[in-house]
């Protein structure tokens, strides 16, 4: 019940929730979603929530988490068009090389949902080995 709500915490950009609930199971952090495998962090960049992402990643989330199909958080944010929260997941590490298990990068991702601006930027930091 306490991944559930961080989950939902997360999605909503919820950082007063996400601090409580954290507060009381730190463990919440790296838990993962039954089946699809999100992390807390995967929610808050899918949903393009700036505050809540930079607060997860404050709280130690790991940028390079991978769900269960091998995407990052990364590729939650380019998916999604969220061009700020895929910078600021760069600045805090993130690899824009990584790939899924079908191997799909988070720029290919952005790209093939009609993202072009964000994977340009992907495609600029892989480029640069950010």
């Amino acid at each position: 019940p306490g991944a559930a709500r961080a989950f939902a915490a997360a999605k909503q950009g919820d950082v007063q929730r996400l601090e409580r609930l954290l507060a009381e199971d730190p463990s919440l952090l790296a838990r993962q979603a039954r089946g699809i495998g999100h992390t807390a962090l995967h929610w808050s960049a899918a949903a393009g929530d700036e505050a809540a992402v930079a607060w997860l990643l404050g709280a130690g989330a790991a940028v390079n988490a991978r769900n269960a199909g091998e995407s990052t958080p990364l590729h939650s944010a380019a998916g999604s068009g969220h061009a700020e929260v895929a910078a600021a997941l760069l600045r805090a590490g993130a690899d824009p090389a990584a790939v899924d298990d079908s191997g799909v990068s988070a720029a290919s991702l952005a790209a093939s949902r009609g993202h072009e601006q964000v994977a340009a930027a992907l495609e600029a930091a892989a480029r640069a080995g950010a």
